[in-house]
């Protein structure tokens, strides 16, 4: 059984780091003659451990992430290279830079450099390390992340992000009863339930048990709630739709599944088919943000064209980003005051804003209005 991709963050694409970039960074502020750089408030290069908790922060910061977690991420290279700079074989910069490697997408650079961190005194307790040695191996070699997970279990007891890893590598294993104990166990510990995917990960598992397809359904609902809940609640982010897809992928194969257990059950039949009306739906979305990609990248070579200018504003705003769009329609009203179409979907937005755009020829009271 294949397991759902892990959510990546892509910031090799996101902000343009190439392939030895993000691992051959400069060292920030080494004199001329290979000197460790001064360090103190006047230098403005921070000491050591100093740097490497502000990466970490950072990451994490990146991690979770939102609109924000590029620049994040951009701050945490900084503060690596920081650190690298004064101290050039040091385990934990290269942990973190091995961090951000695997949210790039590139687990192959990452391997290394974690390896080295949990053998070393520094990383050897790090129940994060560890959990992140399995999510590498997890796809591989599942034995190797079962040892993984289990020892950053052992080192975090109450953690959900460690236990929800042995329950995936159980499922990769095909062991749907240690996968459902440990996926529940993670459950219970989610006292914010910040994470539709160990609803998905206990539907699998329930699913591959084979006589709990009932449970696997009401999981699957679960996960498609939580999930439509984050999206919600961060308008915008494309990752977070992409994980509502996954959740309503997932209800469809148990309903499909439990349909065909019990071919009679036509409601069954009935629920798959507003389920994939709600596909429909999160797909018709995700192509709004395809659809803005090709806008954004026209803009680079016109970036003053109104009719380019008014679909950045309308997709914006279909994907729930307002206050991008407002900005994009004054930015067209100041330089063509009569479109009647931006006035009026700045209108619909925002009617407060409307009248700090360009005003229309013609209208004297309206053109009073400074911008």
């Amino acid at each position: 059984m294949r397991r759902a991709r892990p959510r990546h963050v892509m910031l090799m694409v996101m902000f343009g780091i190439g392939a030895g970039g993000l691992f051959c960074a400069p060292v920030a502020g080494q004199t001329a003659a290979g000197q460790q750089p001064p360090t103190g408030r006047d230098s403005g290069i921070l000491p050591v451990p100093v740097a490497l908790q502000r990466a970490r922060e950072k990451i994490d910061a990146a991690e979770n992430g939102g609109p924000n977690a590029t620049a994040a991420a951009k701050e945490a290279v900084t503060y690596i290279s920081m650190a690298l700079a004064q101290d050039p074989l040091n385990v934990t910069a290269g942990y973190l830079q091995g961090r951000l490697a695997f949210m790039a997408g590139r687990p192959r650079d990452a391997l290394p450099r974690i390896q080295s961190y949990v053998a070393d005194a520094a990383g050897r307790n790090d129940w994060k390390a560890h959990k992140l040695l399995g999510d590498i191996y997890i796809v591989s070699y599942p034995e190797h992340a079962l040892s993984a997970y289990d020892r950053a279990v052992q080192l975090a007891p109450n953690e959900s992000d460690a236990v929800i890893g042995l329950a995936r590598a159980n499922l990769e294993l095909n062991r749907a009863d240690e996968a459902i104990d440990r996926a529940e166990q993670a459950i219970r510990l989610d006292k914010e339930e910040r994470s539709p995917s160990y609803r998905m990960v206990l539907a699998r598992a329930l699913l591959l048990r084979g006589d709990r397809t009932e449970d696997a359904v009401k999981a699957a609902r679960e996960a498609v709630d939580l999930a439509e809940a984050k999206a919600r609640a961060t308008p915008g982010d494309k990752a977070l739709v992409l994980n509502v897809k996954g959740a309503y992928a997932l209800l469809l194969e148990c309903l499909q599944t439990l349909s065909a257990l019990y071919p009679e059950r036509t409601d069954l039949t009935v629920q798959a088919s507003l389920t994939v009306q709600d596909m429909a739906d999160v797909n018709r979305l995700l192509a709004c943000y395809d659809s803005l990609n090709m806008i954004e990248s026209a803009l680079q070579t016109a970036k003053d064209d109104p009719g380019l200018l008014y679909e950045k504003a309308r997709l914006n705003r279909l994907i729930g980003r307002d206050e991008e769009a407002v900005k994009v329609l004054k930015t067209l009203l100041e330089a063509h005051p009569d479109d009647a179409k931006a006035r009026e979907l700045l209108e619909a937005i925002a009617p407060q804003r409307a009248d700090e755009a360009g005003a229309p020829a013609g209208n004297e009271s309206a053109s009073a209005v400074q911008p």
